[in-house]
């Protein structure tokens, strides 16, 4: 059976360490805000100009992998589609972080870092991520399992166990 680890990170997305930056790229947050803006911001708008291009989209199921680059530290960058907001009410978002745990997993990226966009609040939709990487894991069962870190943990934590124990009875947290 798979496992999921979640850590929360007292710093930012640009401070965290992972081996992979997770940036949920909605259709229609141009420009990019929240963590996925800021890891756009440091890597001097590179997902920026793949958005202008149409490269990328940010439609429900596209995954695109960047190379990761200074001053950041992942190496890999892997952007997942979150779809439209007028389209949210957590569905979307629970299907983009399942789509998200089988690339993940497929990648056999070790520890992932959670950048959402500015349209996506972690402490709003809390429950329909945590779902979607359950979801992810069950249909993709492996014996790596994922590790996601969240980063500005202090401000989500009570958002988290409270999706804990709503997605996961009698999960350990």
């Amino acid at each position: 059976m798979s496992r999921l680890e979640l850590s929360l990170f007292p710093g930012s997305v640009a401070e965290a360490p992972a081996n992979t930056i997770l940036a949920l790229i909605p259709e229609d947050e141009r420009p990019l805000r929240g963590d996925a803006g800021l890891v756009d911001w440091r890597l001097c708008g590179l997902i920026s100009k793949h958005l202008r291009s149409g490269y990328v989209t940010g439609q429900l199921g596209e995954a695109v992998l960047l190379p990761g680059d200074r001053p950041l530290s992942p190496a890999r960058i892997l952007l997942v589609g979150a779809g439209a907001q007028t389209a949210r009410g957590g569905r979307p978002v629970l299907r983009a972080m399942r789509s998200a745990a089988a690339k993940l997993l497929m990648m056999r990226s070790p520890v992932a870092l959670l950048a959402c966009p500015g349209s996506v609040d972690f402490c709003e939709e809390a429950v329909p991520l945590l779902r979607g990487l359950v979801h992810g894991l069950a249909e993709n069962q492996t014996e790596a399992g994922l590790h996601l870190v969240i980063p500005h943990g202090a401000s989500k934590e009570r958002a988290l166990l409270a999706a804990l124990s709503e997605v996961v009875p009698g999960a350990h947290s």
